[in-house]
């Protein structure tokens, strides 16, 4: 959701109330937040200007929380209200409840209170948006000019419009839980029988012509079409077309989207009774659960939705309204115990055979996963950020002072050590927008000379600055690897053997790969796998990425990496399972 949302917040500390709107707007930017000082302002602001959510303090002058909240449910039954106050009890929070509070925080000391009101204001701001338009979905079905009606499995009406009824000279009520027959004469119904439900059962659809029969006797040509939904019920359409036949093809487009409609709706569906007793459901529920309809059909609804309070269903279902329907999020267990996050839709049926309960579940287990996934995104974007903001300035502040000597001196000398602070930034900044976009990903491989690689990573990580020395073993040959992904590793692991002192680098060459060693003061043992996480660093200005990125792109070749000891009580990381060139390296 992207649409802004409109906050009042009532406090009569006029310091809270501006610290407040300035936490929410600063953690959604959504957010735009009005603020009053006492619950007559709050009303009168409500008076003036719509909004999507008030937030009040509980203990005010004149007016409290309560009664404020009690003046706003009289304008308004739906408009969330969040009670944030520092004087919680039991007593307050009860009573908010039955004034139809739709939230109840107490306010902590801390920011974090601040990102929990975020999510609470959000949560039902969304939910009553998303209530409004399902709303407006329904009325536009009840005033459409068609009849649109609902047969289930036993071919009983369940659902119609109120034109529906008028078209036949009926109250809808009095069709609910009545066979489709009583619509037609007898030659129709053998003809719509024998003829049009087997089209319907085994292509799904059909449109044509039929004659109804009215309350009153009397008959009239009608328009109709039956499409089957994936659960098995029946959407009947239907227009008197006794001298409307001009509009038929309205009626097609309309149908048309009727039919989508449905043909979108979840496709996990189950009936049960006031008891919760499960009594039927469709294929697809089946497929879902792992079980059989008759492995299903007798059990409880808390035997498959984890999350059901048994000892509530009688008051929740009692206060459900035909006119209403119940969204709720949970977590559904198949027959084998594994689980899956859900979320239900409930809708009440009230028939001549007693209540029933049409639940329809949709698996919400991919969005989750998607949710999961924008959120490690936004932490590794957050983590590039602060990477940006700290690691680059060591580099940028060196080739500032280097620039400034050399506009001083009239000398281009330092032109070099300018370069190498650029080329430096340059990896900083391809480390972290590689580990935050694309992770494990490598491209194509190429021969590549290991000691060319690493005479070049050396350069570029400013060895030739330090009083340090690289040694290449004569018989280190070439490996097949992606060109700049393993340049990324080599500059990474040398620049922290440079960053950790000692004397000298050497490249070792392997049985099954190589190893870059150092004399400096090494790895201790019990911190050899935690150096390779992100973020972790042993000095205050290191960025906590490099090595991070050597891991990544060694798992990325399927190559393994370990540190042991150096003969000179150093570092030694060691890369095997590194597959040789297939062919001669390209000179670079």
């Amino acid at each position: 959701m992207t649409d802004s949302i409109r906050v009042l917040h009532v406090d009569d500390d006029p310091s809270i109330g501006d610290l407040t709107a300035d936490f929410l707007e600063r953690i959604d930017a959504r957010f735009q937040v009005e603020t009053a000082t006492s619950a007559d302002e709050g009303l009168e602001r409500l008076s003036e200007t719509d909004v999507d959510c008030v937030v009040s303090d509980y203990d005010m002058p004149t007016l409290d929380g309560i009664e404020f909240l009690k003046r706003v449910r009289k304008r308004d039954e739906k408009l969330p209200f969040i009670l944030f106050t520092g004087k919680g009890s039991e007593e307050v929070a009860s009573e908010a409840i039955s004034a139809g509070v739709s939230d109840y925080l107490q306010k902590n000391p801390g920011s974090e209170q601040y990102e929990l009101l975020a999510n609470r204001i959000r949560n039902n701001v969304e939910r009553t948006r998303a209530k409004r338009e399902e709303q407006r979905h329904l009325n536009a079905i009840e005033t459409a000019r068609e009849g649109i009606s609902i047969l289930n499995d036993d071919e009983q009406f369940v659902y119609l419009n109120d034109a529906y009824g008028d078209i036949y000279g009926y109250d809808p009520a009095e069709l609910e839980g009545e066979h489709w027959s009583l619509l037609y004469r007898d030659e129709d119904v053998d003809r719509i029988e024998s003829e049009i439900l087997p089209l319907v059962e085994n292509q799904g659809f059909w449109e044509g012509e039929t004659v109804g029969l009215r309350a009153d006797g009397s008959t009239f040509t009608e328009a109709h079409t039956l499409s089957k939904t994936e659960q098995g019920d029946i959407v009947c359409t239907i227009r008197d077309i006794s001298d409307r036949r001009e509009r038929e093809r309205q009626l097609e487009r309309k149908t048309a989207r009727l039919e989508a409609l449905f043909e979108q709706s979840p496709d996990m569906i189950n009936v049960h009774d006031d008891e919760g007793t499960i009594l039927d459901v469709n294929q697809r529920f089946c497929e879902s659960m792992g079980a059989t309809k008759n492995e299903l059909v007798g059990k409880k609804v808390w035997d498959v939705d984890t999350n059901f309070d048994r000892e509530g269903l009688a008051e929740l279902l009692s206060g459900l309204d035909t006119a209403e329907m119940l969204h709720a999020s949970t977590t559904f267990r198949r027959a084998d115990g594994s689980t899956f996050p859900a979320e239900v839709h409930v809708r009440r049926l009230d028939l001549k055979k007693g209540n029933r309960f049409l639940v329809i579940t949709r698996d919400v287990s991919e969005h989750e996963a998607q949710k999961r996934e924008i959120k490690r995104q936004n932490e590794q974007l957050e983590a590039f950020a602060s990477t940006v903001s700290h690691d680059l300035k060591t580099p940028l502040a060196t080739a500032q002072g280097y620039l400034e000597l050399s506009r001083e001196n009239d000398s281009l000398e330092y032109f070099d050590r300018i370069e190498r602070s650029h080329e430096r930034m340059e990896r900083i900044i391809g480390d972290v927008l590689w580990l935050a976009r694309e992770g494990h990903a490598i491209g194509s491989v190429e021969p590549i000379e290991l000691p060319e690689a690493i005479d070049a990573a050396w350069e570029i990580a400013g060895g030739a600055e330090h009083p340090m020395s690289l040694e290449i073993d004569d018989e280190l040959g070439s490996i097949d690897a992606d060109p700049d992904r393993f340049r990324q590793l080599l500059e990474n692991l040398l620049s922290n053997a440079i960053e950790h002192g000692g004397t000298t680098v050497r490249a070792i060459v392997l049985s099954d790969g190589f190893a870059i060693a150092d004399d400096g003061p090494g790895v201790a043992e019990t911190n050899r796998e935690r150096v390779f996480d992100r973020g972790y660093s042993t000095t205050e200005d290191g960025t906590g990425i490099g090595l991070a990125v050597v891991r990544e792109i060694a798992d990325a070749h399927e190559w393994n990496v370990r540190i042991t000891d150096s003969r000179d009580g150093g570092a030694r990381f060691e890369f095997t399972d590194v597959v040789e060139a297939s062919s001669p390296a390209t000179p670079r």
